[in-house]
């Protein structure tokens, strides 16, 4: 399989991961945060997903910033997940139009956004 390329660049997010200030990173540690909560859940090989207006919901309540928007997230999670294979990670279109994506939960994956994040 090859891996799943996104249609927009976004080398500018993969590069602002790295950037503990950045909102793109605290999306992205958020993220990867309720992954591992998932993770000891549910099973290990359960599919998690991820929907962008719950996330937008979600950190706004609890981090009250402004900054996060539904096309940051998703542009958050394609930087995130570039590079994986369509196994590990694929979205669907929602009946509005929008994208839901789904990342399987395996410790290999987990450790992959880690390493993105440059948390390890």
């Amino acid at each position: 399989m090859s891996p799943v390329l996104p249609k927009l660049p976004v080398s500018r997010y993969v590069k602002l991961l790295s950037d503990e200030n950045s909102v793109v990173h605290e999306i992205g540690e958020f993220i990867v945060e309720d992954i591992a909560r998932f993770r000891q859940e549910k099973y290990p090989e359960e599919v998690y997903v991820i929907s962008p207006r719950k996330i937008e919901n979600k950190m706004k309540t609890a981090i009250g910033d402004s900054e996060v928007t539904k096309l940051k997230i998703s542009r958050t999670i394609l930087a995130l997940t570039y590079g994986m294979s369509e196994e590990d990670f694929w979205w669907s279109r929602t009946r509005r139009g929008g994208r839901n994506y789904r990342i399987r939960a395996t410790p290999d994956n987990l450790l992959f956004l880690r390493f993105r994040l440059r948390l390890i």
